[in-house]
């Protein structure tokens, strides 16, 4: 949900500044924002097992093990969100989609192999590699456009 919320917030904000040729600026708001989700995910991964508790039955206890592999995999998909506003501009949609096919690819050959050995886990670490690999892609795509060459991003 929150990411799904920064996304629809994010993306008329980042047009805005890549329209008016303020990449730098957008670099530097995205570097803040991406601080900010991972203070909050570390904050969540160290203290969610204690708020949650009081949420969940304690059947589901073994649940919190994996929180901090599921938190890390949210941070790194808010962190791709950052770049698409480039590929978006660009007209590179058609990128998007093959990027999010080739990480839902990965997704499920990970749960595939590591879910009969890990269970939950599995599934977990499947999750997270999915998203790194789909964060991997979208930050070097939108690095390869012109807007978000490093030139144009960078404070010299």
């Amino acid at each position: 949900i929150i990411s799904e919320s920064f996304s629809r917030a994010w993306l008329p904000h980042a047009y805005l500044h890549i329209k008016e040729k303020q990449q730098r600026k957008l670099f530097h708001q995205s570097i803040l924002i991406f601080g900010a989700f991972v203070c909050m995910g570390l904050i969540l991964a160290t203290v969610g097992k204690s708020v949650l508790s009081y949420l969940i039955d304690e059947k589901f206890s073994f649940s919190f093990q994996i929180m901090p592999i599921l938190v890390a995999g949210f941070v790194i998909n808010i962190a791709s969100k950052l770049f698409t506003p480039f590929i978006l501009i660009a007209e590179k949609t058609n990128l998007l989609s093959l990027i999010s096919l080739a990480a839902f690819a990965v997704n499920a050959i990970g749960n595939y192999f590591l879910i009969p050995y890990a269970g939950i886990f599995g599934a977990a670490f499947a999750t997270l590699i999915s998203f790194t690999f789909m964060n991997s892609l979208v930050t070097w795509t939108a690095l390869k456009l012109d807007m978000a060459k490093p030139k144009n991003l960078i404070c010299v």
